[in-house]
């Protein structure tokens, strides 16, 4: 996933972000936080933003300030600290659980909760469990059901489906280029040995479960997609989410 984050965290391709994102519906505030697929909570490995938040505000920040902040923690990321076991990984599992047990001020009432999760695999994906494959190897783990998730995050949200929103850039399901050697399905990059990036099946199930509010994107399609496909889909599908999100008073 190094290219997948160096193209997301570019300061000129964040700093394109953050400018739709500054203008959608108008012009709006928002902040930025950002986690791993592995319970690590909320991290900022290089100190990138003040404390005691764990997040960045959109609010006394330039969106280059925010992009060049966003860079800096990403760029922390690639050591052991922030690797899930193989086959556990579950960027939307540890989500929700953070989301979930939350107490330090990132969720707002007024706000849309948008989740970003870019990923080369599933989250807790059926191949990647130890009956799963040929090899039989991969993670204890059964991963929870999508239903369960999605609740937890709605009621983040004071019980208001419409107020969350997820963009997810993975692999997509239904491509069948081939397997790796244990037979787990990939969706490019297939070479009998590994794949580049394998199927997310769950993932793309839980954005069709947010209906409107869910948006899926191929990560096969290259690393500089990242970046674009997340302004489509805050311009295509999280601007009239904002729009059509009522707030409690």
């Amino acid at each position: 996933m190094i290219e997948e984050r160096q193209a997301l965290s570019a300061v000129n391709a964040f700093t394109d972000i953050v400018t739709t994102l500054a203008n959608l519906n108008g012009e709006i505030d928002y902040r930025i936080a950002v986690t791993t697929d592995n319970d690590d909570g909320f991290v900022n490995p290089n100190n990138c933003w003040d404390q005691p938040n764990k997040w960045i505000d959109s609010v006394g920040n330039t969106p280059a300030d925010v992009a060049k902040a966003f860079n800096c923690s990403v760029s922390g990321f690639g050591n052991n600290t922030f690797e899930a076991s193989v086959g556990c990984e579950h960027v939307l599992t540890s989500a929700a659980d953070l989301l979930t047990s939350d107490k330090s001020g990132f969720i707002r009432k007024d706000a849309l909760l948008v989740l970003v999760m870019v990923t080369d695999v599933d989250d807790y994906g059926a191949y990647d469990q130890m009956n799963g494959n040929d090899c039989n190897i991969g993670c204890g783990t059964p991963p929870p059901p999508l239903p369960g998730l999605l609740q937890k995050l709605v009621t983040v949200k004071g019980g208001d489906m419409g107020g969350v929103a997820a963009i997810v850039i993975a692999g997509d399901p239904t491509l069948n280029p081939g397997v790796n050697f244990c037979g787990q399905p990939g969706s490019c990059g297939c070479n009998g040995i590994d794949c580049g990036v394998f199927h997310a099946d769950r993932l793309y199930q839980f954005t069709g479960m947010l209906g409107a509010n869910g948006y899926a994107a191929d990560l096969c399609k290259g690393t500089k997609t990242v970046p674009e496909a997340v302004k489509t889909a805050l311009t295509e599908k999280i601007d009239l989410a904002c729009m059509k999100f009522d707030p409690p008073a």
